[in-house]
């Protein structure tokens, strides 16, 4: 059954934090609010993963949601682009949090074996049983282990009974999916107000693939159906201690497209799917559609960490540094947006490494950032504003609370959407926005009924709309709903020549300007492949012609430049 989910801002602020029916009480996740908070931490013990196979990996990350799920107490280290360590120092030096390491993450069971009802066995021969187990261990106090971890954890000194044995008990990845349905979804044992997906096992192939769509270039894939035979255990602390249901369904697959549809179809509208989807890009583009058709939004989140702990952690947000006053000039204005902030993995781990770049500051760079963070990890979110220069502004990252296609969400529901959209941008300060709206790979403008509703609920100073790829593309800025520009830019997504591709669309670009009028000009650049160093080195090979601004500025100045 479906219900609207629109809170007031005020009355969001205002909630009083108390568990949820059947939920732990450290857990608080009122009506109108995205994502589950969890207890303030006082003291971590803190344990290092990062070597260890993957099923300990597995068995300590359900561990750490068991007994986060009533106080946040313990923190694990784990490989990252930023550091091991980089977050867990923030969270010590800025915020407070008391920490210590342990000797070994095995003293952590010890420590809080009484947390601990039993165990979960999965079937390595169905390795999607460890998405039902990590259901199940959410469910009934318990943690997931290997068939050879098992034995371990039934002898002294942890004596751990089994609560379930999943080994023969399904016969295809499909057949455990059906039955985590039927008997913890269709039942209501889980959360419908979230869902998570998550690849049982870690994947390594990495190819170019044509995608098929129209539009969408080859594209380097990380193969999600190769299967190396390790568990993937990120992310899994989240899921047990908010008492979700874990799948991993191709919607690109009829049998398993029709059990995710029934899952979906029983959600709320406006609920996140965390975490990733089968396909790695090709993927992306049917499942978003998928969801969005369901009114459900995408989460990115698969390799999140901690996130039992950083959903405690919730100091006081600093506002962001306010725009520069600009006259409007016969210029040529250009703006730099650096893609993926809808991805709450990236913002916790790529984007620290590019936030930490020496050269960050020297250019204005839009960073598009996820506003769920509010409630995911509101000193994630804290700690970039708070270090933000004048050069740096923060962006909803597609497209808008989480990322959905508009034209693919139904229209009775969208507003329910935006409202949220609305609601936590203003809460965190920021009033521009990254759309994609991009169903079967093709980009899409945005219907004057859904351009309409961004405007009335978010309210936003401009929006940025879908990419166009190089060397064809070009900026289109039109004005929406009487008065709200929408700007359509370049992508750049080469890892090679990523600067090369920005200079050659620049100067493409800029053949249109006479001197007589401005020109407005927008690059978007894949995260990944890029630093601040590279942007930095685009903007200095720019003459006196060119301004480079942060997007409130050229929003500001576009709609200047249209009197309005």
């Amino acid at each position: 059954m479906r219900r609207r989910l629109v809170v007031a801002a005020l009355a969001l602020v205002l909630m009083p934090v108390v568990a949820a029916h059947g939920r732990a009480p450290g857990v608080a996740w009122p009506v109108g609010q995205a994502l589950p908070w969890f207890a303030p931490p006082h003291h971590l013990d803190v344990a290092d993963v990062a070597s260890l196979p993957g099923d300990q990996q597995l068995l300590f990350n359900t561990l750490e949601g068991l007994v986060n799920r009533s106080e946040p107490r313990i923190y694990l280290l784990w490989a990252a682009d930023e550091g091991k360590r980089t977050w867990l120092d923030t969270l010590v030096g800025d915020y407070g949090v008391g920490a210590t390491d342990v000797a070994s993450a095995w003293s952590l069971l010890t420590k809080y074996r009484s947390s601990v009802a039993g165990m979960v066995v999965y079937d390595p021969k169905v390795p999607d049983s460890i998405n039902v187990a990590t259901t199940l261990a959410g469910l009934d106090g318990a943690v997931v282990a290997s068939p050879a971890l098992a034995q371990t954890l039934a002898a002294d000194p942890y004596h751990l009974p089994v609560v379930a044995d999943l080994r023969g008990r399904f016969a295809t990845r499909l057949d455990a999916y059906r039955w985590e349905y039927d008997n913890l979804w269709a039942t209501g044992r889980v959360t419908h107000r979230m869902l998570v997906g998550l690849p049982p096992l870690r994947a390594g192939s990495v190819h170019l693939a044509d995608l098929g769509a129209t539009n969408v270039p080859l594209e380097p894939l990380y193969d999600s159906g190769v299967l190396d035979g390790d568990p993937f255990a990120s992310l899994r602390d989240y899921s047990v201690a908010a008492k979700a249901m874990v799948v991993w369904l191709d919607p690109n697959e009829p049998a398993e497209r029709l059990v995710l549809d029934q899952i979906l179809a029983a959600m709320p509208p406006d609920s996140p799917y965390l975490g990733s989807h089968p396909g790695d890009v090709a993927g992306e583009i049917t499942m978003v559609a998928v969801l969005s058709s369901h009114g459900v939004y995408e989460v990115a989140a698969d390799f999140f960490n901690n996130g039992s702990v950083f959903g405690g952690v919730r100091p006081a947000l600093t506002p962001p540094p306010p725009p520069t006053a600009r006259a409007l000039e016969n210029k040529i204005y250009v703006t730099f947006t650096m893609s993926d902030g809808d991805n709450i993995q990236y913002d916790q781990r790529r984007l620290r490494s590019l936030w930490d770049n020496p050269a960050r500051g020297t250019v204005p760079i839009n960073w598009t950032i996820s506003p769920l963070l509010l409630d995911a990890a509101p000193a994630i979110l804290d700690h970039y504003t708070r270090t933000a220069t004048a050069d740096d502004l923060f962006m909803a990252g597609p497209s808008g609370a989480g990322y959905a296609y508009p034209s693919s969400w139904p229209d009775d529901t969208f507003r329910v959407f935006t409202h949220q959209t609305g609601d936590y941008m203003r809460r965190i300060g920021i009033d521009t926005l990254d759309v994609l709206n991009a169903p079967d790979g093709v980009r899409l403008p945005l219907s004057d009924t859904k351009a309409a509703d961004y405007v009335t609920d978010v309210g936003p100073k401009g929006i940025m709309l879908n990419y166009n790829f190089f060397p064809e593309c070009r900026t289109d800025n039109v004005i929406v709903a009487g008065n709200t520009p929408v700007t359509t830019g370049c992508i750049v997504s080469s890892l090679s020549t990523a600067q090369g591709e920005a200079e050659f669309d620049i100067a493409q670009q800029s053949q249109r300007f006479t001197g007589s009028a401005p020109l407005f000009i927008s690059i978007e650049f894949t995260a990944w492949n890029v630093t601040p160093a590279d942007l930095a080195a685009v903007a200095a090979t720019l003459d006196s012609r060119y301004v480079v601004v942060r997007a409130d500025e050229y929003f500001d100045l576009l709609r200047h430049a249209n009197g309005l």
